[in-house]
């Protein structure tokens, strides 16, 4: 890749299946409280209970996923 195109990146969530898998709370400070999806748009910290508005992944169980042979 040409060195001018090292920083060029656009990161996106359009697809529906596309979003946050891990977040931690803002609430939280420094102690990075992982917090927990109860819904496809929000994320609640389990030490606070304070939600935050989040696009939440579609994750897949390995199991579901096809592979090639």
């Amino acid at each position: 890749m040409p060195q001018t195109e090292l920083h060029c990146y656009q990161l996106s969530t359009a697809e529906n299946e596309l979003g946050v898998v891990v977040a931690t709370a803002q609430e939280a400070g420094q102690l990075g409280v992982p917090m927990v999806p109860i819904s496809w748009s929000e994320m609640q910290c389990p030490q606070t209970l304070v939600k935050e508005p989040r696009k939440i992944a579609k994750i897949l169980p390995e199991s579901a996923i096809k592979t090639a042979v």
